[in-house]
């Protein structure tokens, strides 16, 4: 199975659950009305570099000091343009938390007001990767998400033609494992994150990774980013520096058109801490571009 949703931590972090966001009110959140059918947007034209991206913060005053002196070119953010202008300022590129939405509970956490005004206060700006539209949906409890999805990225790309949307979807939407066909179209950039190694498992069973990928060519998904493990929780454990390589071996093998790293920091155990994960991820993206 997947590990478990990612929304508590998300949004954790600050006012939105991923990189630094300035602090300031939130409106209280609404559901959006019931999407008409919306058109399947057009194959996405996008050409950013090769992301090489980290979930998190590290602990230098910056919160990515360390991030990018790892070679990693990409992080997340929030959709304020100051945390924009401070990721530009440093090199970095960031892919902008819109909030969660159609994960389990079937309704957005901001609705279409929230995003026109945010989109708009951002649209264009060259430090911005792509936009989040929400984290591991779920089409098994929330039928209409791919629709409500589609219809976001429509609105979005209204706003902000430039840049693409994005999600990631789980290896097990509740029990239906590789549900990977119903998000065709619905966003311009999914991520598939697989975390092969867990506490009850003395290796990392790397062939989970595998059968993801295969199940999505499968199914026509032929862009994606990875969602590499480096993280652990009660249920999943940090990989060694070794199963990391071999990690990313496997996702090589895949069409992969960029990476995400999960996560920097999470659950209380920060990479800061383990200098021998942070150099491999350096060699890692060394070899991927960096």
């Amino acid at each position: 199975m997947s590990r478990r949703p990612r929304s508590a931590w998300l949004l954790a972090v600050l006012v939105i659950p991923l990189a630094a966001c300035s602090a300031s009110s939130q409106p209280r959140p609404t559901p959006s009305p019931a999407a008409q059918a919306t058109p399947t947007p057009a194959p996405s034209q996008f050409t950013s570099a090769f992301p090489r991206g980290a979930y998190g913060k590290d602990g230098t005053a910056s919160g990515y000091d360390l991030i990018r002196s790892a070679g990693f070119n990409a992080v997340m953010t929030g959709a304020f343009r100051a945390d924009l202008d401070a990721l530009q300022a440093q090199g970095l590129k960031g892919v902008v938390w819109l909030g969660q939405g159609y994960n389990t509970q079937c309704v957005w956490q901001y609705d279409d007001a929230w995003i026109r005004a945010h989109v708009s206060a951002i649209a264009g700006h060259p430090a911005i990767l792509a936009y989040y539209l929400g984290d591991e949906p779920s089409v098994t409890l929330c039928p209409n998400s791919p629709a409500l999805y589609r219809a976001r990225t429509a609105l979005v790309r209204s706003i902000d033609p430039e840049h693409p949307t994005f999600t990631v979807l789980q290896v097990s939407d509740h029990g239906n494992r590789f549900a990977y066909a119903p998000w065709l179209g619905t966003v311009d950039i999914v991520g598939l994150d697989v975390y092969p190694c867990n506490h009850t498992e003395s290796t990392c069973d790397l062939s989970k990774i595998d059968d993801a990928v295969a199940a999505a060519r499968q199914q026509g998904l032929t862009r994606f980013w990875a969602v590499v493990q480096d993280f652990q929780d009660g249920f999943y454990r940090i990989p060694t520096p070794d199963e990391l390589r071999l990690e990313f071996e496997h996702w090589d093998r895949s069409s992969m058109s960029g990476y995400f790293v999960f996560s920097w920091d999470y659950k209380g155990l920060s990479l800061d801490t383990l200098p021998d994960n942070v150099a491999q991820l350096k060699l890692e993206n060394l070899a991927h571009g960096g």
